[in-house]
């Protein structure tokens, strides 16, 4: 039975657990409706009645008849055929052991950030997932995880090694002061000036290749590369800018 007359008509999908569901099909009036993370769909419909059915992976499947004479807000319940586990992760430092704080960690599709006590929670279904665990500074961690029932899991990171590096600038074996030198490599750039002894020092570096630039009024500007595997000094040979002397006849 159908009228003229047109309704709103939102429905609230949650679970026996009083959480709603996101991701539920509703279909109703061949339509096809998904409900969001707050657990909503909504449709237009006619004064009349309504048979829909709503489903959820891990969940039961409902069929009902609603009744449509005014705007509405319909709650539908879904019992669950497994339900969410709790999965709790400790985050520290794999050669301190102190708990880390702002790790970002990926778990059963959803992202979050450790707390300062190094802990992050998930609500996940049984079964198997992708684990992915990023902090600067320090090698990402990544595994396989089965989830079979609520758990604790550690998760140890290991800090990425840095090296000091300081680059030498002279010419010949004299040392070049107050030289700008600039030493550049993925994702890292530094600008220092050299002392009086030559010597261009805070540059802390992860293993790998750099590009250095140095430049000082009166010398001829050098560049070339690098590559460290530990704490690494570097020699760089300085040209002044040859000076001739010209005589005019």
């Amino acid at each position: 039975i159908e009228g003229d007359e047109r309704y709103r008509i939102l429905f609230k999908v949650f679970s026996d657990r009083n959480r709603y569901i996101s991701k539920a099909t509703i279909k109703i009036n061949d339509k096809t409706l998904i409900t969001d993370v707050n657990g909503e769909a909504s449709i237009i419909l006619p004064r009349g009645e309504w048979k829909y059915i709503v489903e959820a992976e891990n969940f039961g499947t409902t069929e009902r008849v609603l009744i449509v004479e005014k705007d509405t807000v319909e709650y539908v319940q879904l019992i669950g055929s497994a339900y969410e586990r709790v999965v709790t992760f400790y985050v520290r430092d794999n050669e301190t052991k102190d708990f880390l704080s702002g790790v970002k960690v990926t778990f059963g599709g959803k992202t979050a950030t450790t707390t300062s006590s190094g802990i992050v929670v998930f609500e996940v279904y049984p079964g198997t997932y992708q684990l992915s665990a990023e902090k600067e500074s320090y090698y990402t961690e990544k595994r396989t995880l089965e989830v079979t029932d609520s758990m604790n899991v550690d998760i140890n990171m290991r800090a990425i090694e840095h090296y000091n590096v300081t680059i030498r600038v002279r010419d010949g074996v004299n040392p070049v002061g107050g030289a700008s030198v600039l030493v550049t490599g993925d994702d890292y750039e530094r600008t220092t000036s050299t002392n009086d002894q030559g010597q261009a020092t805070g540059f802390s570096l992860i293993a790998g290749t750099y590009r250095y630039k140095i430049v000082k009024d009166g010398y001829i500007t050098k560049e070339g590369e690098f590559t460290i595997y530990d704490d690494a000094v570097i020699d760089v040979q300085f040209n002044p800018i040859p000076k001739y002397n010209i005589n005019f006849i």
